[in-house]
C-alpha cells in the first residue's frame, strides 16, 4: 500500500469515527434504566398452545 493509499484511507476512517462518535453520545446520553431492563419474548402462542417444542413440522423436514 503506498503513502497517497494510506493516508485516504485514514482520512476516511477519521471522518467516519468524528460522526459516529457524536452520534453514540447524543443516544447514550438519553438511555434511562429502564431501557436495560428487558425481558425476553414469550413463545409463539399458535407453537405453544399446540404443546410443539419444535419448528421443523412446520417448516418441512428439513
Amino acid at each position: 500500500m503506498n503513502r497517497r493509499t494510506t493516508a485516504a484511507r485514514s482520512a476516511l476512517l477519521s471522518g467516519q469515527f468524528d460522526l459516529t462518535w457524536p452520534l453514540f453520545a447524543y443516544h447514550l446520553d438519553r438511555l434511562v434504566p429502564e431501557d436495560f431492563l428487558w425481558e425476553p419474548a414469550a413463545l409463539c402462542a399458535a407453537d405453544t398452545a399446540a404443546g410443539s417444542t419444535s419448528r421443523s413440522g412446520r417448516y418441512g423436514s428439513g
